[in-house]
């Protein structure tokens, strides 16, 4: 797998990058009690986790590719260092996201990518998995329904500029308040899903796993998006 396409998965975590409080526009939402009280004890649940570490799976459909494609790894974050995706070995993949920068290593072909994030701008991956569920509010209208493994949350654009790069965006909690999955929908058509299983949470990680320096002679290789693809952020 190129490089590129790696790029068109990838994504994660804290919310590194905030919108600037005064370029954010207030809007009025009125939110169902149910779901407000699911929203505190998610963020409520997130403010107790320093390090999480868990097994993923990913899938993505893509308008250009025949069949759907996934891959496998483990995942890792400890606040407020970062986030890390580290794939299959046959892949030859780690993904490393801090504060500043989103970086790939591909160890075997001696390959790299790396670019500054933004400030200027949020993703919602980012919130969903390390910050508040919450804050979200500000940008999408969401729904919940319920069942025996824990609970769906769809969370439906509610501005313009995000109408114009997301569908839809669907999310399951279970019964510890935990996120443990996400599909994104795009409006080009593609579709991006994560997995979460086997979730390890508050233990010791070792404790440069979050190191974004390019290793010499590693070559470097083309921009990145994310795991979620390019119109993640808003």
């Amino acid at each position: 797998m190129t490089m590129k396409w790696f790029c068109l998965c990838l994504i994660t975590l804290t919310a590194f990058a905030n919108e600037p409080a005064n370029k954010q526009r207030k809007r009025k939402v009125e939110v169902d009690p149910k779901l407000a009280a699911l929203v505190e004890k998610v963020d409520a649940k997130a403010e107790e986790i320093n390090t999480m570490r868990a097994d993923f799976r990913q899938r993505k459909e893509i308008y250009m590719l025949k069949e759907p494609v996934e891959m496998k790894g483990v995942f890792s974050i400890r606040r407020p260092d970062g986030m890390r995706f580290d794939f299959e070995e046959k892949e030859d993949l780690i993904l490393i996201m801090t504060r500043e920068d989103m970086v790939s290593l591909s160890h075997k072909a001696k390959k790299a990518s790396s670019i500054k994030l933004k400030k200027r701008h949020g993703r919602f991956v980012q919130r969903l998995l390390s910050d508040k569920l919450g804050s979200l509010t500000k940008y999408f209208d969401m729904t919940l329904e319920e069942d025996d493994k824990g609970y769906r949350l769809l969370l439906m654009p509610a501005k313009r500029k995000l109408k114009k790069r997301f569908k839809s965006i669907h999310t399951a909690v279970n019964k510890e308040y935990l996120i443990t999955y996400i599909k994104v929908e795009l409006t080009d058509g593609d579709i991006y899903e994560l997995y979460l299983d086997n979730i390890q949470l508050n233990q010791e990680l070792p404790g440069d796993i979050f190191n974004t320096v390019i290793p010499e002679g590693y070559q470097m290789g083309e921009r990145m998006d994310s795991i979620f693809g390019a119109g993640e952020k808003f």
